[in-house]
């Protein structure tokens, strides 16, 4: 059955924007795929640090050392509206048109989304597992407009794919870009 949390990202210093909350009780998300399937993974929901405020996306990207290695490709970094159906905490792609029944959820292109107290975002790193081994990221960048500004937050908050022969070989994806492997 695939993992469904809703989780929250927050931010770290050094970047101009921090308009985006610090993540509360967050904890890497994961899944493990064969090569060839796509897996979701949520990096929590967008919540601004302002209520009155509200923030204009212009892309969302994921960053860390192991967002390049070889098991795993990022076909994009999403954005959903979050419904009944929760949020994406790992699933794969078969699993987006919903899960035990719910509604599911559409991944968008974050471009011109808009984040706001009513309408918070969820966001999903999409990533197509390539070869044998982990695939990971430990942190997301936001760009956004904000009050006609354009900013950058960079969050702290990671993903992680394990790419394996067999559904039952053990692998723990929360830990993908470690010492371990598959």
């Amino acid at each position: 059955m695939p993992a469904v949390a809703v989780l929250v990202v927050g931010c770290s210093g050094g970047e101009a924007g921090h308009a985006f909350l610090a993540p509360e009780g967050f904890a890497r998300s994961g899944i493990s795929v064969a090569p060839g399937e796509t897996a979701v993974v949520g990096l929590g929901r967008l919540r601004l640090a302002d209520p009155d405020t509200t923030a204009t996306l212009t892309s969302l990207d994921v960053q860390g050392e192991q967002v390049a290695a070889t098991a795993g490709r990022v076909l994009g970094v999403k954005v959903y509206r979050i419904t009944d159906s929760g949020g994406i905490g790992a699933i794969t792609a078969a699993d987006l048109a919903g899960v035990d029944g719910n509604g599911g959820w559409q991944l968008t292109s974050p471009d011109g989304a808009v984040v706001s107290a009513e309408q918070p975002l969820g966001v999903a790193v999409v990533v197509q597992g390539d070869s044998v081994g982990s695939w990971s990221s430990d942190s997301l960048v936001v760009e956004y407009v904000m009050d006609g500004r354009e900013q950058r937050q960079r969050i702290a908050i990671g993903a992680g794919v394990c790419v394996v022969t067999a559904a039952d070989e053990d692998c723990d994806p929360s830990r993908a870009g470690s010492d371990s492997t598959p």
